[in-house]
């Protein structure tokens, strides 16, 4: 799922990703977000190529109104919602011309962004699951319900909080490209762990379990400063939403 966020006003772009990020940890969803400075940057992206699900796009910018964006993300069969954000609603009839899904008039609250993606965002954003087929059936796995995989000769295992183990006959290369999230961090040539099991972390990673899951040595700090780094930014995410009106986050 992945989402894109149009505004040139650093600190309101700032914002709408830490409410997005927030959203995205309290609803259990697996999101990507790219953020643009401007409108030009957004429109060339998906020129070359980029898929986006949604966008987030401020009307009145630097470089070109988001009314235009809309209107060449449109030319360019960019079908996804359009939600634009604006301080005044002068270009709200505008938006039907193009089909805008919402229009949010700042400042906005977290609830109302919330009910905008809840509304508009496919299925398919919906808490990631990994399928593990087997000959009679596809195993389910949630990415919150996933400890770790660990990767043994050509197969791969799927560690779980209920204590069961599934295994995949794929490299650990594949499995990693497959779950696709930023929770998952390759620790070691062997190993991807879920950070959001980590109780603590020194040699290795301690996790919730009562599992220690190994670090590379040689790429010791650089991995504990990637497992530090997904940390602050769910704690920067937690904070915005905080010191919006409204929000009672968990």
């Amino acid at each position: 799922m992945r989402i894109a966020i149009c505004e040139d006003s650093q600190l309101d772009r700032e914002l709408l990703v830490g409410v997005v990020d927030h959203y995205a940890a309290q609803r259990g969803r697996s999101i990507q977000v790219t953020a643009y400075g401007g409108g030009l940057g957004l429109i060339h992206d998906v020129e070359d190529g980029e898929h986006f699900d949604l966008a987030f796009l401020d009307n009145l910018m630097d470089d070109i109104l988001g009314i235009e964006v809309a209107r060449r993300l449109r030319e360019l069969d960019f079908r996804g919602p359009l939600v634009f954000i604006s301080s005044t609603d002068a270009y709200a009839v505008a938006g039907y011309q193009v089909a805008a899904a919402a229009y949010l008039l700042k400042p906005y609250d977290y609830e109302t962004v919330a009910e905008v993606l809840d509304k508009f965002l496919p299925e398919g954003g919906l808490e990631g699951i990994y399928a593990v087929h087997r000959r009679s059936a596809v195993v389910q796995l949630p990415y919150r319900d996933i400890l770790y995989v660990e990767s043994q000769n050509a197969k791969c295992v799927f560690h779980c909080r209920d204590g069961q183990t599934h295994v995949v006959y794929k490299t650990l290369n594949t499995v990693e490209g497959e779950l696709g999230d930023r929770r998952f961090l390759r620790c070691h040539q062997s190993f991807l762990v879920n950070m959001d099991e980590v109780l603590s972390v020194d040699q290795a990673f301690h996790l919730s379990s009562g599992d220690a899951v190994p670090i590379r040595q040689r790429e010791l700090k650089r991995i504990r400063a990637s497992y530090l780094d997904y940390l602050a930014a769910k704690e920067r995410a937690r904070s915005v939403v905080e010191r919006l009106p409204s929000v009672k986050p968990e």
